[in-house]
């Protein structure tokens, strides 16, 4: 991966500081050996389960120019030492795709639940404003259309900072990209200038990786430093959001629906047909019908009427790009039988929580609710989420999703953990099976919220994936 214009190791050095060890030109950037070329600028990362340090000599002699490392390495090779290997990749990445002078307005946003619809709801109204704007996140990459499909929630910083050019060089104007936890940790986006950040909010996600719910905040608040972005925007409902706000150096938008905000919504009401609400945004009102539902909804499209109104986008493009949007995997709806199902991605307890608030809003008769829990990941949060469950909804339906290397009955028994024993529930690992039985025990009226795995095409198992989509039973039902 790399272009035709070289760059110098010296010149990399005036951006990360550090100490230069002779100086060379590459003309790309790889940090896996497997990856090398010939005149590539090699980055020793020194990860979670291995060094590349260890692989230096091996890149060198595949052609590797010059070196980026955390430690000097015994080999006669240009070296940069800087104190962060990762860091220095994406800034280097950076500067080689020419993103440090962008042709466009980047947006990131971050959260534990609400970015990807907050993301592309922003692509959606700057595209119905007439301004070419793409989305990348877990959806994929689409413009006016899906462009590549999904990977990672935020692509490597080499991918990253490649793909941000291709799309620069196709006249976007505009780029929402979803910011993960993990990507701020790893400093994947260290080398990329945003102009805003949206905060959606903090819910318990990730303690797998993260030692508790401070380290995994300040992962989150990493981002709003001005080297990083010029504008944050804030959830003014959320404790963590109202503490961005009262510690910031940057500049602040807020949006809510309980709080003083500079976008707020009034007359909310979530409707058989979708949201029905009115939005003040600085001052300018405007009244916003959407097939979307759910109060979680909401404060993602207030997110998204507060940037679009700070990027100078009229509130009418707003309300006309809101009316009829879909968002595949997040709570989308359909009826089969008399019965109403609803998919979405919610795979947290606030999430689960959310979507079932949203789903009984729906429900004339009982609300059914199937899903399971990620394996090698969070387990801490699956016996709240099977508590959430069970006191939300009249009968759960424990199944898999993305079991991963664990055992699909141990990953089961930590979500019955936390619901009552002889409860209204039932555990039916086969994801397909577990969701007909809903249908099965379910009466016109009855509504059957499947949940985790939205939009996903397949399953993780025993570290193998296999095809399976939840909109793929739903049409075997019909």
């Amino acid at each position: 991966m790399g272009v035709e214009v070289p760059m110098y190791l010296s010149r990399l050095q005036t951006i990360l500081g550090g100490a230069l060890m002779g100086d060379a030109d590459f003309t790309g950037i790889s940090q896996n050996f497997d990856d090398v070329n010939a005149g590539d600028l090699f980055v020793c990362i020194n990860g979670l389960r291995f060094d590349a340090h260890e692989k230096a000599r091996e890149a060198v002699e595949k052609g590797a120019a010059a070196l980026l490392v955390e430690r000097a390495v015994p080999i006669d090779v240009p070296q940069l030492v800087v104190a962060d290997t990762r860091e220095g990749l994406s800034k280097a990445a950076s500067l080689l795709y020419g993103l440090d002078k962008p042709t466009f307005a980047l947006v990131g946003v971050t959260g534990t639940n609400g970015k990807t619809s907050t993301a592309y709801m922003l692509q959606r109204i700057f595209s119905v404003a007439g301004k070419p704007s793409a989305y990348i996140g877990t959806l994929g990459v689409v413009a006016d259309k899906l462009l590549m499909p999904p990977t990672l929630t935020t692509p490597d910083p080499l991918a990253l900072a490649q793909l941000l050019s291709d799309l620069g060089g196709r006249g976007v104007k505009y780029v929402f990209l979803e910011v993960s936890a993990h990507a701020a940790y790893f400093r994947k986006v260290a080398g990329l200038a945003f102009d805003a950040m949206v905060f959606t909010n903090l819910t318990q996600d990730h303690l797998d990786f993260f030692a508790d719910m401070e380290e995994y905040g300040e992962a989150k608040r990493s981002l709003f430093r001005p080297e990083q972005s010029k504008m944050a925007v804030l959830n003014a409902d959320d404790a963590f959001g109202r503490d961005i706000l009262h510690h910031c150096k940057l500049g602040t938008l807020t949006y809510g629906l309980d709080s003083p905000a500079d976008v707020f919504a009034v007359d909310v009401r979530d409707t058989v047909d979708g949201l029905r609400f009115v939005v003040n945004a600085f001052d300018l009102v405007a009244d916003i019908e959407s097939n979307l539902h759910g109060r979680f909804n909401v404060y993602n499209a207030l997110a998204a009427t507060a940037v679009s109104g700070y990027l100078g986008v009229d509130l009418r493009y707003v309300a006309q790009a809101l009316r009829h949007i879909t968002i595949l995997g997040r709570f989308n709806v359909t009826d089969i039988g008399g019965v109403r199902f609803i998919i979405d991605y919610a795979h947290t307890p606030d999430g689960l929580s959310n979507s079932l608030a949203a789903a009984r809003a729906q429900t004339k008769g009982n609300l059914r609710v199937v899903f399971g829990c990620g394996g090698d990941r969070d387990q801490s949060k699956r016996a709240e989420m099977g508590r959430i469950a069970e006191t939300m909804a009249d009968y759960v339906y424990i199944t898999n999703d993305n079991p991963r290397g664990e055992e699909p009955e141990r990953i089961a028994q930590g979500i019955e953990a936390g619901m009552a024993s002889g409860g209204k529930y039932t555990v039916i690992l086969d994801r397909e099976a577990a969701i007909t039985a809903a249908y099965r025990d379910s009466k016109a009226g009855d509504c059957v919220l499947i949940a985790g795995k939205g939009a996903e095409t397949s399953m993780e198992i025993g570290g193998k994936k296999v095809a399976y989509s939840d909109y793929a039973t739903l049409e075997k039902l019909k």
